[in-house]
C-alpha cells in the first residue's frame, strides 16, 4: 500500500464490484482511483483553505468598511442636523426681516411721494446754490464814467468762451474821436423776469434772458469781441445819461463795423447748419431752399414771426447800418442773402407775413435815393405799427435818422410829458428851413400822426405758432433720419425700419415732455398788439391853461374848396325829429341845376350813412374855434355848399364863409376874412364832396396844394387851434 494511503484524512472508498476472488487487475484500478481522488482532495483542500482565508479577510475588510460607513453616516447625520439648525435659524431671521420689510413697505407707501418731493426740492436748492455767483453785484456807480457824455460811448469787450461758459466781459468808456472798432447788437430786450447774470469788470450784472443768449451766440471761441448793446452800455436808471446817449444811437449803428441781429435760437435746416460764410453767395441759399422746401419754409416762418421785426428802434438800427448779419444760434447770415430767402419764402408760402422785413430793406435801399422816405412824418406813418415799451420812444426812435434832424432836431428828454414832446415837434417842424412849402402842406397831417403815435397803448397776448409737421422740424428725429437730402434713404428702405424707429423716438420724446412739463416746458410766445382806441384824448393834447402864445404859431397850407351856400337844421334836431330828414331832402332844391341836384341827392345818402356811422367824438369835434366861442351853446348844423357839397359845421358859421381843407386830412376849417384882411379860423367842419368816397372828404392830390392860386392859403394857427382842428382827422393803419 502507498504510504499516503495511511493518511488520517483519507477517504475510504468501497470496492465497487469487488468480491472474493476478484482478479488482481481490479485491485490496481481501485488503488489508482483512490490515489487520484486523494490528489484531487489535497489540491482542492488547499484551495479551499486559501479561499476561506481570503473570505475571512474580505469579511474583516467589509466589517471595517461598515464601521467606517457607520462612522461616516453618524458624522453626516450630525452635519445635516447642524445644517438644519442653521437653516431653521436663518428661516427665523428671514421671517423677522420680512416682518420688518412689510412694516417698511407700509411706511414707504405714504412716504414715497414726499421723499420724491424732498429730492426734487434738494436738487433745485442745490442747483440754485451752484448757480449763485458770489461776485459783488453791479451798481450804477460801477459804470465807467463818460468823459464827454454827448460824444463818448461805452463798449463791451466779450472775453473768449465756449458753449454755456459764464459770459465774462470788460466795459470801458471811449470817446468817439478815437474811432473805436465795435459791432452793434440789435435785439429785443424780452421779458424782464428770469434775468441771467454776466460778469462785467469782475462784478455780477443782471441782463434779460434774450440778451444773455445773444451774448452767448456772438461770443467768439478764441478772441475777444467788442460790441455795443444799449441795455448794458447805457445806464438805464440815469435819465440824464439816456438823454445824452440816445441821440447818438444813429451814429453808433451807422459807424459800427457790423450790426448783429439776434433773432433767438431756431435750429435751421441741415444745409444751413453745415454752411460756412463762403457758401452764402450768389443763389446758393435760394437753390438749397428750393431743393428742400419743407424745412426751409418752416424755418423762415419762425424767423419772420419773431417779435423783433415789430420793434420801433430797429428801424434806425437796420436803416442806418452799413453791414448786417442775422444771427440764429451759432449761424450767421448776411442781410442780402437773408432778404433773398425772405422773397423766396413769400413766393412759396401763401401766408407769409414779411411786410415789415421788406419795408426795412426798402428803407435801406432808398437811403441815398429818396429823401422823402427819411422824412419824420413818413417814418411815423410807414412804421406806425412798430412797438416800444416807452411811449416817448415812438418819436425819439426816428429823431436821429429823419432828414429834418440832420443838423438840429427836438431835444430828447425822458422827463418830458407827451404834450411837451408834441409841442417840441410842431415847433421844430414849423421852423425847419428844409423845403418850407412841403412842411406847411404836411403840418395838419403830421400833427395828427405825431399825436397818434405818442398816444397808442401797446399790450400783448399769447401767440399761436403754426406747426408744419415733424418732417419739416429740424428738432425732430424723423427730420434727422429722413429730412431733406436723407429723404431718399427712407423712401428706398424696403423694411421701413428707419422711418418707424424715428417715429417711435419722436413719440417717446413727446411723452417725456408731457410727463415732465416742469423740465421741458416750452417757452411761451407772446405778440405785441395795440389796444383799440377810437379817438384821441383831448385831455392829453388840450390841457387846461393857456399854453399857446404868439411865439409858437405855425404856418399851415390849406386849400379853399367851397363856400357856405345854405345852412340847415341843428344836428340835434335832425336826430330827434323823424320828419327832419324829409325836410332836409327838400332843401337840396337849393341847387337849381338838375345835374347838381342829382349829385346832391347821391351825396346826401352818403352823408346820412356817415352821420349814423361816425363816432360821437368825431361829431363833437365839429365846434367853434377861436376867441369868444365859449358863449355859443348851439351844437353843429347841417349845411350845403355854394357848389355841390354837404356837411356839418359849427353854429357860428355864416353863409359866405369859406371851406378850407388840408392835405390827407378829413379836417375842414371854416375861415372868414377879418377886418385886417386876414383869414381867421372860426370853426371846424366835416364835409362830403366826392361821390366816389365812402368816408368824410380827404383831399389826397398834393399837387393842388403846391400850385400857386387864389384858392391856396397859408393860415397862421396857434398850437391849440391846430390841435382842435386836427383831432381824429387822420386814420392810420387802415
Amino acid at each position: 500500500m502507498h504510504p499516503e494511503d495511511n493518511h488520517n484524512d483519507s477517504v475510504e472508498l468501497p470496492l465497487l464490484g469487488s468480491y472474493e476472488g476478484e482478479p488482481q487487475q481490479v485491485g490496481h484500478v481501485h488503488r489508482f482511483l483512490q490515489r487520484i481522488l486523494g490528489a484531487i482532495d489535497r489540491r482542492f483542500r488547499h484551495r479551499f483553505e486559501r479561499l476561506n482565508k481570503f473570505s475571512w479577510k474580505v469579511r474583516r475588510f467589509s466589517e471595517r468598511q461598515c464601521r467606517h460607513a457607520n462612522q461616516f453616516a453618524l458624522e453626516a447625520r450630525g452635519l445635516i442636523e447642524r445644517q438644519f439648525r442653521h437653516v431653521n435659524q436663518f428661516a427665523w431671521r428671514i421671517r423677522s426681516f420680512s416682518n420688518v420689510q412689510l412694516d417698511a413697505r407700509n411706511w414707504l407707501s405714504w412716504k414715497l411721494w414726499m421723499s420724491l418731493l424732498i429730492m426734487v426740492v434738494v436738487c433745485m436748492v442745490g442747483g440754485f446754490f451752484l448757480s449763485i455767483s458770489f461776485r459783488e453785484p453791479w451798481t450804477t456807480e460801477d459804470y465807467p464814467k463818460l468823459e464827454y457824455p454827448s460824444s463818448s460811448i461805452r463798449v463791451l469787450h466779450i472775453h473768449p468762451g465756449f458753449g454755456k461758459q459764464r459770459v465774462e466781459c470788460t466795459m470801458e468808456s471811449i470817446p468817439l474821436l478815437k474811432k473805436p472798432h465795435y459791432d452793434a447788437l440789435s435785439y429785443t430786450w424780452g421779458p424782464m423776469i428770469g434775468k441771467k447774470s454776466i460778469t462785467v469788470n469782475g462784478k455780477q450784472m443782471d441782463v434779460t434772458k434774450n440778451l444773455y443768449e445773444a451774448l452767448l451766440s456772438i461770443r467768439l471761441p478764441r478772441e475777444t469781441r467788442t460790441v455795443w448793446a444799449d441795455q448794458i452800455c447805457i445806464n438805464q436808471s440815469n435819465t440824464e445819461e439816456k438823454n445824452s446817449q440816445v441821440p447818438l444811437m444813429t451814429f453808433i449803428y451807422s459807424r459800427a463795423s457790423d450790426v448783429l441781429i439776434w433773432l433767438g435760437y431756431h435750429k435751421p435746416p441741415r444745409w444751413v447748419e453745415k454752411s460756412d460764410e463762403l457758401d452764402w453767395a450768389g443763389e446758393w441759399a435760394v437753390a438749397h431752399a428750393s431743393l428742400y422746401p419743407h424745412a426751409a419754409i418752416y424755418w423762415l416762418y419762425l424767423l419772420s414771426e419773431e417779435e423783433y421785426w415789430k420793434r420801433c428802434w430797429i428801424i434806425q438800427e437796420i436803416g442806418m447800418a452799413s453791414s448786417i448779419h442775422i444771427h440764429i444760434g451759432s449761424q450767421s447770415i448776411p442781410w442780402v442773402e437773408f432778404i433773398k430767402l425772405i422773397n423766396w419764402y413769400r413766393t412759396n408760402h401763401r401766408k407769409a407775413n414779411v411786410n415789415n422785413i421788406l419795408k426795412l430793406d426798402a428803407l435801406r435801399q432808398s437811403m441815398y435815393l429818396d429823401r422823402d422816405t427819411f422824412s419824420f412824418a413818413h417814418l411815423l406813418t410807414e412804421f406806425y405799427d412798430s412797438f416800444c415799451s416807452v411811449k416817448l420812444d415812438k418819436s425819439f426812435a426816428f429823431v436821429g435818422m429823419a432828414n429834418e434832424c440832420r443838423t438840429r432836431c427836438i431835444d430828447i428828454d425822458y422827463n418830458k410829458s407827451l404834450h411837451s414832446v408834441y409841442e417840441d415837434f410842431i415847433t421844430f417842424h414849423n421852423l425847419s428851413s428844409e423845403e418850407p412849402l412841403e412842411r406847411r402842406i404836411d403840418m395838419a397831417y403830421d400833427a395828427s400822426v405825431v399825436r397818434q403815435n405818442l398816444e397808442r397803448e401797446p399790450s400783448s397776448r399769447t401767440k399761436t405758432v403754426e406747426y408744419f409737421g415733424k418732417l419739416a422740424d429740424p428738432n425732430s428725429y424723423i427730420y434727422d433720419a429722413c429730412g431733406d437730402e436723407r429723404g431718399i434713404i427712407c423712401s428706398t428702405d424696403p423694411s421701413g425700419n428707419i422711418t418707424s424707429n424715428a417715429k417711435v423716438m419722436d413719440r417717446w420724446a413727446g411723452a417725456i415732455r408731457w410727463l415732465f412739463p416742469f423740465i421741458f416746458r416750452p417757452r411761451p410766445r407772446y405778440e405785441a398788439i395795440w389796444l383799440q382806441k377810437e379817438q384821441e384824448s383831448a385831455g392829453i393834447w388840450l390841457p387846461d391853461g393857456n399854453y399857446a402864445s404868439a411865439d409858437n404859431h405855425v404856418q399851415v397850407r390849406g386849400l379853399i374848396t367851397n363856400a357856405i351856400g345854405h345852412i340847415g337844421p341843428l344836428y340835434s334836431q335832425f336826430l330827434a325829429d323823424p320828419h327832419m330828414a324829409k325836410r332836409w331832402a327838400n332843401e337840396i332844391y337849393f341847387y337849381s341845376d338838375g345835374p347838381d341836384r342829382r349829385k346832391a341827392r347821391g351825396l346826401d345818402e352818403r352823408f346820412m350813412s356817415l352821420l349814423s356811422g361816425s363816432s360821437s367824438t368825431l361829431i363833437a369835434n365839429v365846434a367853434a374855434l377861436g376867441k369868444g366861442t365859449a358863449d355859443i351853446l348851439d351844437g353843429p348844423r347841417l349845411f350845403l355848399g355854394s357848389e355841390v357839397m354837404i356837411g356839418i359845421l359849427p353854429s357860428n358859421a355864416m353863409v359866405g364863409d369859406l371851406i378850407c381843407q388840408f392835405w390827407n386830412s378829413n379836417a375842414a376849417a371854416i375861415i372868414r376874412v377879418g377886418t385886417d384882411n386876414m383869414y381867421h379860423v372860426i370853426g371846424r367842419a366835416l364835409i362830403v364832396q366826392n361821390p366816389e368816397s365812402f368816408e368824410w372828404d380827404v383831399p389826397r392830390n398834393r399837387t393842388t396844394f403846391r400850385l400857386p392860386s387864389s384858392n391856396t392859403v397859408d393860415l397862421s394857427l396857434d398850437l391849440k387851434t391846430l390841435t382842435q382842428l386836427t383831432l381824429d382827422s387822420v386814420q392810420l393803419g387802415e
